[in-house]
């Protein structure tokens, strides 16, 4: 298993596409600094945004970086050497999820790291000193590790099953999509939900559906029932969801439920996906 991860971690530092990975977190970083310092905004309410915002495209980042890291194994024949040198299925999946882990938690460090260099080395205050000192990993960033676990587990699992890299690459991408946009829409329609005024409109019906008929038809309806119930379970449950939630002010005592559900879907995700991998026909 140690060779196997040794060989897995050299073609990772070999990966044209994580090379472009790297670059492109490093440029959209240096340009969100120097688009904050231009707009004057460099506080440390952007700067924890900075840091914590990449969460919520770390699903689409790591999609195409896996989708085409482990689809080249199967286009290139690796896979099937990696059988004929002797070493199992479990073996081999596991690897390609521990390296994804490893190339998501890198990014990880460029986007928590470079604010912390960049800003306080290249912009000072008045006073000279430095505007920022650099922070200790967060409770955020924590949960951001998660995050980048639960999406490399599901997306090892749909690439490990389909043979074809273009189709893995394909249906990983579209996955990354659907998890965002159900994230989006989800914490959309949560944003303004307060659970005592959730409750007052239970009591009073008439009255709000009186708001509802004086504003019109864009007035937003308030979520009650199962809608609601399902909303605020997939609000918690959705890593992209999860990703929105930490952008701003962190609720703490959600942290335990994410991290929950988060190791809850990688254990089922990765004990499923190499179930069927080990039953899969390798053609």
């Amino acid at each position: 298993m140690s060779d196997l991860l040794t060989a897995d971690f050299a073609r990772l530092l070999k990966s044209q596409v994580f090379h472009g990975m790297i670059i492109f977190c490093v440029e959209c970083l240096t340009a969100e600094v120097i688009i904050g310092y231009m707009n004057e905004n460099l506080n440390l309410f952007y700067m924890y945004r900075l840091m914590n915002t990449n969460f919520i495209i770390f699903g689409i980042l790591l999609s195409i970086f896996i989708g085409l890291f482990i689809g080249s194994e199967y286009s290139d024949g690796t896979i099937r050497n990696k059988i004929v040198a002797g070493n199992s299925r479990t073996a081999i999946y596991v690897s390609n999820f521990i390296i994804s882990v490893i190339a998501g938690f890198i990014m990880q460090i460029i986007f928590f790291v470079i604010p912390n260099i960049l800003i306080p080395i290249i912009f000072h205050n008045q006073s000279g000193e430095m505007l920022f000192l650099p922070n200790l990993l967060n409770e955020s960033q924590l949960i951001g590790l998660y995050i980048i676990i639960v999406y490399t587990a599901i997306f090892t699992f749909i690439s490990m099953i389909i043979c074809s890299r273009s189709a893995a690459t394909a249906a990983v991408m579209a996955t990354a999509i659907i998890i965002f946009a159900g994230g989006m829409v989800v914490h959309n329609a949560l944003e303004s939900y307060d659970p005592k005024a959730a409750e007052a409109m239970e009591e009073n019906k008439s009255a709000v559906q009186y708001q509802i008929n004086y504003y019109g038809p864009f007035q937003k309806k308030p979520l009650s029932g199962f809608k609601l119930k399902a909303y605020l379970f997939l609000d918690d449950f959705l890593p992209s969801a999860q990703a929105q939630a930490i952008t701003g002010n962190i609720n703490k005592t959600k942290a335990p439920k994410y991290v929950l559900y988060d190791i809850s879907v990688t254990a089922v995700t990765t004990g499923l996906g190499i179930l069927l991998y080990n039953k899969k026909d390798l053609k």
